[in-house]
């Protein structure tokens, strides 16, 4: 072979490794398992506040996604918009820590408990992960929920873990969960 052969292949070849390479970087850096959605309020003549924080997710170009959502008096109907995508923190593939919500809720009446339940909605794909509700006031019954007392406040921590580490979980448009505030017909 002539030097300008083994010149040129030589060329292809290092051209070659090169994109192989960039292709498996943007490979490991892309976040393929992403939630993404709206968290629903529904207050039936309750008069509670609501505050939330995420933890343990990462933003789609691998920072810390810890969002902080301030506490709102919640009337009526609200919905609140998770900022940015939810992505799991593959960086320590296998293991990959859960993506935790917590919120506390306050019962601003000095009169009446407040019921509270929550469904897990569409954007939350069971058949991928799995969803648990806990709380600080009790033990939390996903058909019962919780009660809050007059005048006090309790945590309900929504943990989200990756079930289906094989299978890429898009983000999809929609309900995270959906809370509803009611007054126990026993207060």
């Amino acid at each position: 072979m002539s030097k300008r052969i083994k010149l040129v292949l030589s060329i292809c070849i290092l051209a070659l490794c090169l994109s192989t390479l960039t292709f498996g970087v943007l490979a490991a850096v892309q976040k393929n398992n992403q939630i993404e959605g709206e968290i629903g309020f529904n207050a039936d003549n309750c008069d509670v506040s609501i505050s939330a924080s995420v933890e343990g997710a990462v933003k789609e170009d691998g920072s810390a996604n810890n969002a902080n959502l301030a506490t709102t008096k919640v009337t009526d109907n609200l919905v609140w918009k998770i900022p940015d995508v939810l992505c799991f923190d593959e960086k320590n593939y296998p293991t990959i820590p859960d993506i935790v919500i917590t919120f506390v809720v306050t019962n601003n009446s000095t009169n009446v408990a407040v019921k509270v339940t929550a469904t897990l909605g569409p954007a939350i794909p069971t058949d991928h992960v799995s969803a648990t509700f806990a709380s600080t006031v009790g033990t939390w019954s996903d058909t019962d929920g919780i009660t809050i007392e007059k005048g006090s406040s309790a945590t309900i921590t929504l943990t989200i873990s990756l079930t289906d580490k094989e299978t890429t979980l898009h983000a999809t448009q929609g309900s995270l969960v959906g809370f509803n505030f009611q007054t126990p017909t026993n207060s």
